[in-house]
């Protein structure tokens, strides 16, 4: 998981601006790493996961396969020992694998069969560069007017005056969220999904007709299992709804003793029905107020589900969790929300909504938490095989009901879907509430 900054600069930074970018990152690792020399600046903030052995993870990645290389990444290559063995590659983790992908002549058909996401940021040449996955659950953010790359929006406003961005604000009231890649900040993007940017520049690279035809049921099952793996044992959100009890139902036979947490929300005949044993989360125990959401998402967008996710990711965090599972991703894949009552916004859900609302999201809000989030719907070639799907077919998530039917309990099969939203929002409308958060966010970050 881990976050990095990346800067190419003539001169070194003072220490004063190191630990202020130091401290803007500390949420996303146990420890972090600095290399200040050559024209590169590059803080690395860690959090373990293929080992728990230092050495085996440090980052950056100085002079490896490149002399002069700087580079960092962050992410899960859930897969990266069956590349290496595959491709021959030396790699000791998935940092160095991707590294090696880069380097290879068959780059691109390689970078298709890694099963995780990530985004990979290095200076080499004088060249800064950056690769994004293609739903951006690693997001990647770069400044327009200086070379510098970050996991997060708010650590790139440290290395130069910024401005507000009119457009951005203007069209989150209207649409609910940027759908472009906009920041509060004119000067700071994110890097679109299944991109690279060299200098400044962007360039798609992510094409689904290379990624594996895998069948659901199958992909599901091989999803889930890749991500149970590494040194830090997951646990479950188990909601009681379809998309978790599926991922619960799957994790369960592979490990019979993993944890399954569920939030308290009056919906315990469902739990009951496929967990003999969880832990219940009470929201109300762990206070996190709209000011610290707003700090923690750096954006003022909110759908209503910022805070409870910030509480609960407070919650595991207290628990002991670093690492868990859950169903996101399965509603805006096969279609799931109200709105398909109406039309199929399955192309929004997925190339919109997912990289530019959801996962930005739960990757900001969990890591405050230094919580990796893990959705197994969300692996590759279960979005293509989504994407092949005729609207009739995944509609109201048919195909998923259909293939699980024998699986779970028909209560749960048939149950209608139960958002995680604070009250607050329920009650109001959307768009006061984003004016009010609007409001709150240029307050705290002085816009």
């Amino acid at each position: 998981m881990c976050g990095f900054l990346i800067y190419q600069t003539e001169k070194k930074l003072k220490k004063s601006k190191i630990n202020e970018i130091g401290k803007s990152l500390a949420h996303r690792g146990l420890g972090s790493f600095i290399h200040n020399e050559d024209g590169v600046f590059a803080i690395h903030n860690m959090l373990p996961m293929t080992s728990l052995v230092e050495s085996a993870y440090q980052q950056p990645l100085i002079n490896y396969r490149w002399p002069g290389l700087v580079g960092v990444f962050t992410g899960e290559i859930f897969n990266w020992k069956k590349i290496r063995e595959k491709y021959h590659l030396e790699s000791e983790n998935d940092s160095r694998l991707f590294c090696d992908i880069l380097v290879g002549p068959k780059s691109k058909e390689r970078i298709h069969e890694m099963d995780g996401f990530w985004n990979f940021a290095a200076v080499y040449d004088e060249k800064l560069i950056g690769v994004v996955d293609y739903l951006s659950q690693k997001p990647l953010y770069y400044r327009t007017d200086i070379s510098a790359l970050c996991s997060e929006p708010y650590p790139l406003t440290l290395l130069g005056p910024v401005t507000k961005d009119k457009v951005f604000f203007s069209s989150i009231p209207k649409f609910g969220y940027d759908t472009e890649g906009n920041t509060p900040w004119k000067e700071i993007k994110q890097i679109p999904i299944g991109s690279y940017y060299v200098n400044g520049k962007i360039h798609k690279y992510w094409d689904w007709g290379l990624v594996e035809d895998v069948p659901l049921q199958a992909g599901i099952a091989r999803s889930v299992k890749a991500r149970m793996g590494g040194e830090r044992k997951p646990a479950i959100l188990l909601s009681g709804g379809l998309d978790s009890s599926i991922i619960y139902h799957i994790a369960k036979k592979i490990n019979p003793q993993i944890k399954a947490f569920h939030v308290e929300n009056g919906e315990e005949e469902f739990i009951r029905a496929i967990a003999g044993n969880y832990e219940k989360i009470d929201l109300k125990d762990y206070s996190i107020s709209p000011e610290e959401a707003i700090r923690r998402n750096q954006t003022p967008v909110d759908l209503g589900s910022v805070i409870p996710q910030a509480q609960l990711a407070e919650a595991l965090k207290n628990k002991g969790i670093h690492v868990v599972l859950s169903g996101d991703g399965a509603d805006e894949l096969f279609s799931g929300y109200d709105r398909n009552i109406h039309y199929d916004s399955q192309y929004s859900d997925i190339f919109q909504e997912l990289p530019y609302y959801h996962n930005p999201r739960l990757d900001r809000i969990m890591m405050g938490s230094i919580v990796e989030l893990r959705a197994p719907f969300m692996a590759s070639y279960i979005v293509k095989y989504a994407l092949s799907l005729d609207f009739e077919s995944r509609r109201y998530k048919k195909v998923l009901k259909y293939l699980f039917r024998k699986s779970l309990p028909s209560s749960i099969i048939l149950r209608d879907k139960l958002a995680l939203k604070s009250e607050k929002i329920k009650k109001s409308k959307q768009r006061d509430n984003t004016i009010k958060n609007i409001k709150i966010f240029e307050k705290i970050f002085k816009l």
